[in-house]
């Protein structure tokens, strides 16, 4: 489990949804499988408190390519908050 990582007062914003608290983003995690398949990781940053990750991937539901960055804080070596942003690219850009 990665509970034990997010803080409970975690927060988490895809921009068309957000959850607050660690139990809730877990239940979320663990309720609905990932979407994506054919992922490609285009760049990633780490330090001790921040991270940030773009990939691309296709959605295994409708087949639409998009790309993804998440930006990541951490406090006390878990996460605090997680903020997502999410395109499509389009069809033969990818």
């Amino acid at each position: 489990s990665i509970r034990p990582l997010i803080a409970g007062d975690a927060y988490f914003d895809a921009g068309f949804f957000s959850i607050q608290g660690a139990d809730e983003f877990v239940q979320m995690l663990e309720a609905t499988e990932s979407p994506w398949k054919d992922i490609v990781v285009l760049g990633n940053i780490f330090t001790e408190t921040h991270a940030s990750l773009m990939y691309k991937g296709t959605d295994k539901n409708n087949g639409v390519s998009y790309r993804v960055g998440e930006y990541i804080e951490l406090t006390d070596g878990k996460i605090t908050l997680v903020e997502s942003a999410i395109s499509v690219i389009p069809s033969g850009n990818e």
